[in-house]
């Protein structure tokens, strides 16, 4: 998931309007829009890319909310748990 308020502010100090930077990262102005609105939960990593070189940045594709990234942590714990697939522990080292 990304931030998409950090997208937009990122977008609002470097280029005058969506278009703007749309256009430069070759992607379509609608697709930025409901990226900044975070409407899309999984976007493809293409046109992620273009807009992070068109911003010369890629602080936004890390959300920073920890209440979200919470919600996707406990979500895919329970996930992992209904399907009885197997944690990783943390700071174990595996025998090679």
């Amino acid at each position: 998931m990304i931030d998409g308020k950090k997208l937009k502010r990122l977008r609002k100090l470097k280029f005058d309007s969506q278009c703007e930077l749309a256009e430069k990262a070759g992607v379509s102005q609608s697709l930025l829009s409901r990226l900044e609105r975070n409407e899309v939960k999984f976007p493809r990593f293409t046109p992620l890319e273009k807009i992070a070189v068109a911003l010369d940045d890629t602080s936004f594709l890390y959300a920073t909310d920890e209440e979200e990234h919470q919600k996707q942590t406990s979500a895919e714990m329970e996930y992992k748990i209904e399907k009885n697939i197997p944690m990783p522990e943390k700071n174990k080292m595996r025998e090679v």
